[in-house]
């Protein structure tokens, strides 16, 4: 599967959305997140009583990267309101030794 990530200026890409980006599973990886009604916690759409499912994603994510020795990525998604899930998701990847260099 990884071996043929799409880069931008040779940094993998990590999507939020599969609406706007053909998601192959191949090319592009997919981050199923959204936010909780009413809080800032983060959930799957396809598993939203599992709060623990982001992060179970992000850390599988983040080993398939460093074992292709990746460490920086590009989160794509399609509207930012706050802020605050993309800040939540860049310091999950910095938990886990990803940098998010661009969005």
């Amino acid at each position: 599967m990884i071996q043929y990530l799409l880069f931008i200026g040779g940094i993998p890409i990590i999507s939020l959305d599969r609406i706007y980006l053909d998601i192959d599973d191949e090319s592009i990886i997919f981050l199923d997140c959204t936010r909780l009604e009413g809080n800032d916690d983060l959930v799957s759409r396809k598993n939203p009583n599992d709060i623990n499912n982001v992060e179970k994603q992000i850390e599988t994510i983040a080993e398939m990267l460093k074992n292709i020795n990746e460490t920086k990525i590009v989160l794509a998604d399609d509207v930012v309101f706050s802020g605050s899930v993309l800040r939540t998701i860049i310091n999950l990847f910095k938990k886990n030794d990803i940098e998010v260099v661009g969005i």
